[in-house]
């Protein structure tokens, strides 16, 4: 059996915490944070291989807001579209899950599309001279969908 533990310390508004990640020992999980300003703590073990996802809700909730330490660990919520569009797929079958997923998509792309035109636009301008029309259409092309991307934490 592997196993792998990660210590640290973090500043918040709240003031200073310890945490320990358990890691990923295929199916299960731990995480602990405390705060001794704020005299509070969680100590959380799942036993799912995607325990993971739901730990950045549970200490935001018992901490008082977001912490430094679980961006770090950077695991895709639970609730994500991807992992909801899965879970419908699973139940629903695929037509009705996948045409919600794609509107929800589609208008997340509209809402932010003056901002991805205008990103757009400057890298193009910064690249007219460095290459053919193909090319800087790709590069446009890349960072509309790189920024058009969604993650809800």
């Amino acid at each position: 059996m592997r196993r792998s533990a990660i210590m640290g310390m973090q500043q918040t508004e709240n003031g200073n915490s310890f945490w320990h990640w358990g890691g990923n020992n295929n199916d299960t999980h731990a995480f602990v944070i405390a705060s001794e300003k704020q005299k509070s703590g969680v100590l959380i073990f799942t036993d799912s291989g995607n325990g993971h996802s739901i730990i950045p809700s549970i200490v935001e909730q018992a901490m008082g807001g977001k912490q430094p330490i679980t961006a770090w660990i950077n695991y895709e919520s639970y609730d994500s579209p991807a992992k909801n569009l899965l879970r419908a797929i699973s139940s629903e079958g695929i037509d009705a899950p996948l045409k919600r997923y794609l509107e929800e998509r589609t208008q997340e792309i509209k809402e932010q599309f003056p901002k991805l035109k205008r990103l757009w636009q400057n890298k193009n301008k910064i690249r007219l001279n460095k290459g053919s029309y193909a090319k800087r259409i790709s590069v446009g092309f890349r960072e509309l969908t790189h920024h058009s991307r969604f993650r809800r934490r």
